[in-house]
């Protein structure tokens, strides 16, 4: 069987300091609460401070779910595989006008994320390539 410190280094290795905690280690550390450790214990096996033990009980205990909340701000409007073929278009053939690529991409990308694709959503994923005076 293995040791809530190994299961606990397992689940958050190679997470950085402020980096959120996986679902899968949410539900560990709740399960090992619930399994008797002390919230002292369990932030040690984890890597993690006793209050951020004691917070993710009272969400689970408010919303019985170890899922993350939706993040204030703006959505994404394009997915990372739009992002990568707008760059790719762009890094194919450098000299092209950016309204000749929006063109491209409106015919490429899905109906509904080609919707509201503006050329500063497009700049900002190709800004190595999109220069001022390409911008007409």
């Amino acid at each position: 069987m293995i040791s809530p410190d190994e299961l606990g280094s397992k689940l958050t290795a190679g997470r950085e300091k402020n980096q959120e905690l996986s679902e899968v280690a949410r539900a560990a550390i709740l399960g090992a609460v619930a399994a008797g450790a002390t919230q002292a214990a369990v932030a040690t096996a984890f890597g993690i401070t006793s209050s951020t033990v004691s917070k993710i009980r009272q969400r689970f205990e408010s919303s019985i779910t170890v899922e993350s909340k939706p993040r204030s701000g703006r959505q994404e409007v394009l997915a990372p595989r739009d992002k990568r073929h707008i760059v790719q278009a762009a890094t194919r053939n450098p000299v092209y006008q950016l309204r000749f690529l929006l063109s491209q991409l409106v015919m490429v990308l899905p109906e509904q994320r080609s919707f509201g694709l503006s050329a500063r959503t497009t700049c900002a994923n190709c800004e190595t390539v999109c220069s001022g005076d390409q911008r007409t």
